[in-house]
């Protein structure tokens, strides 16, 4: 029997219609609503306006400033500040705020903040926070995005007000209030990232745990603390989750780790308390070999009862001997330092690995290694992991074009018909079964 026509309710639009939008591009959607037809208006409107963007925009700031001054453009560039303006507190105004789901205001970076007071920049900082103001209208909002703006109280208000908010991103964000909300938002992810160009250190008062929080870490599957210089606000997000009983429900975690002293102890007592934990990923925040971090991150003691679930785990290799052992890890990225030519030893690399179980591990990424490295983890990899599914290994380095690499024994079919781990395809190239993996030697060297 064909499945009958679904009508959305309350407009008795054929269901139909929105899925095609979903396929329209920006244009298309935008005739369709220029269309008197509320059959296709409706559908169009509410793919176009999913998702709002207003970014204060510093192209041209150095150099160039004086001269559209000195053109008599300046005028003309606050008519159309101001349009946008308009255009946004209209949107916020009628229906269409109900089929936004994405809000992303970026504000002036922190470097270029000492320019605010120029004439360029006085209408977008009078913009902002009329835009803020607005937020409470989007009833239907889910995610939003923060960058390189002032998060004053008035602020939060209207984030506190957001109570359909799943994901809040914040980044670059200078802290001139308590961190805390009355009723704390139903967060499902958190992103928190603060760039090296960072923001003051806020005051410990500004992030008190017992003046409230700014999520509920009952609702909570996902943190990020990305490059964040901020200990305060890095030991604030993660006490509120490490003190939460019985335990956190992250699923997933990311951290960045540095040479500061509280980051590696922070990141292991969050393990500890997230036994729900599947993604883990702990990015060094190192250009140079920093021997003290890796042999900090080394010795971390974690039970096997501690992330049992652990799944998907990129580390670098000083961590995973570990976090690996009795989890049932699919996958794993090896995570390497910032520096193109600082690299991990094949030695230590191969020490990783054997912590892994041959039998679970599917998918190895690595970051990027040299020719040489790459010749003896392959050689490691073809023995070592049997039912290795998809292998990424860029070589970061030129070779000469009549340099090969080549197996001692081209792995065959075997006797029981399995297919070995690693298969000779033709001249430089392998495969890993199933999944393709490509050598080039006469250039740069990719595995993907």
């Amino acid at each position: 029997m064909d499945r009958p026509f679904l009508f959305h309710s309350g407009y008795e639009i054929p269901e139909l219609w929105y899925n095609i939008a979903s396929y329209c591009s920006r244009r298309s959607l935008q005739n369709l609503c220029l269309v008197g037809n509320r059959t296709f208006v409706d559908p169009a409107q509410r793919h176009l306006f999913t998702e709002l963007a207003f970014e204060v925009h510093v192209k041209g700031l150095y150099g160039l400033q004086g001269r559209l001054l000195d053109d008599g453009k300046l005028e003309e560039y606050h008519a159309r500040v101001s349009r946008t303006e308009e255009r946004f507190m209209g949107i916020a105004a009628s229906h269409l705020s109900q089929y936004v789901r994405c809000w992303n205001i970026v504000g002036a970076p922190l470097h270029s903040r000492q320019y605010l007071d120029h004439p360029r920049f006085l209408h977008h900082s009078k913009a902002i926070p009329q835009l803020i103001s607005t937020l409470p209208q989007y009833s239907k909002v889910v995610l939003l995005s923060l960058a390189s703006l002032e998060l004053n109280s008035t602020t939060l208000a209207s984030i506190g007000q957001l109570t359909t908010l799943k994901v809040l991103l914040c980044d670059e964000l200078k802290y001139s209030c308590a961190l805390s909300l009355p009723v704390p938002l139903q967060l499902e992810a958190f992103v928190v990232k603060t760039d090296y160009s960072g923001s003051d250190d806020p005051d410990e008062e500004t992030v008190d745990p017992k003046s409230g929080t700014i999520f509920s870490p009952s609702h909570l599957k996902s943190l990020s603390l990305m490059h964040c210089l901020s200990t305060t606000v890095a030991n604030f997000m993660s006490n509120i989750l490490i003190d939460y009983k019985p335990h956190t429900n992250l699923v997933k975690l990311e951290m960045c780790v540095s040479s500061c002293d509280e980051d590696v102890p922070r990141l292991c007592h969050l393990l500890k308390a997230s036994p729900l934990l599947e993604i883990l990923r702990v990015i060094i925040e190192s250009e140079n070999q920093d021997e003290e971090l890796e042999d900090e991150l080394g010795s971390v003691e974690l039970e096997e009862i501690h992330c049992p679930l652990l799944r998907d785990l990129t580390a670098p290799p000083s961590f995973a001997p570990v976090i690996a052992p009795g989890r049932p890890i699919r996958r794993y990225s090896m995570e390497n330092y910032d520096s193109e030519y600082t690299f991990f030893s094949s030695e230590i690399v191969i020490e990783s690995l054997e912590a892994f179980n041959p039998n679970i591990l599917t998918e190895l990424n690595f970051e990027k290694t040299h020719v040489e490295d790459a010749r003896e983890l392959l050689d490691f990899i073809k023995r070592h992991f049997p039912r290795l599914q998809s292998l990424r290994m860029p070589v970061n380095e030129v070779v000469e074009s009549d340099d090969e690499i080549s197996w001692q024994d081209p792995p065959q079919t075997r006797s029981d018909n399995t297919t070995p781990a690693l298969q000779r395809a033709d001249e430089g190239t392998y495969l890993v079964s199933p999944a393709l993996c490509r050598f080039r030697h006469n250039f740069h060297t990719n595995f993907f």
